[in-house]
């Protein structure tokens, strides 16, 4: 047995994890070609090949999971985006998944079950209909713009328009205009 500290530290349970990870990849690859195993099959591991030339020094799930995907669309125009997200969503490694440092002496994820979606970047924060001081002061009227952007690279995946809703919940704060029409958001 190999304890550190209070956490037991076994190496082999993150190739576990990898491996099954793979495995979905390949499987979802699989299915995606109409259940044919030997296409798949060779689909899935000139994939992983290229990936492996894609990583950085000590790589991390997310970096081999990204590696894959760029792996992809550099070969296949991202024919496999999906698959490649939904195996590793399916492991907790999806879309915002983090996982720690490849050096870390134990090994962290912030899981996340997703496959990529429509996402809002920072707002931008416009005070100079208030006093125009750069800061959000009570009772001050602002201007604010929520960019959208889509994490998908497959082309297929892009949005030709969406309707969006802010709300909030805090107490004081008023939306005159609390709807925004958006549109086409290439992936």
């Amino acid at each position: 047995q190999n304890w550190q500290g209070e956490h037991f530290a076994d190496g082999h349970a993150v190739g576990a994890i990898w491996a099954n990870t793979l495995w979905e990849v390949r499987s979802r690859i699989i299915a995606a070609h109409g259940g044919d195993v030997p296409l798949g099959n060779d689909l899935a591991l000139q994939i992983v090949t290229d990936s492996l030339k894609l990583l950085p020094l000590d790589p991390g799930f997310i970096d081999a999971r990204d590696a894959m995907i760029d792996a992809d669309c550099a070969a296949n125009a991202c024919a496999h985006e999906e698959a490649i997200w939904g195996g590793f969503a399916d492991r907790g490694l999806g879309y915002k998944a983090e996982a720690s440092l490849p050096i870390a002496g134990d090994f962290g994820v912030k899981e996340s079950f997703s496959t990529p979606y429509l996402d809002a970047a920072l707002p931008i924060i416009d005070d100079s209909p208030g006093n125009g001081n750069g800061f959000v002061d009570p009772g001050e009227t602002v201007s604010m713009l929520v960019p959208l952007f889509n994490p998908w690279r497959n082309q297929a995946k892009g949005i030709t328009s969406t309707h969006a809703v802010l709300s909030s919940d805090s107490p004081g704060v008023s939306l005159d205009d609390d709807t925004s029409d958006y549109g086409p958001i290439a992936a």
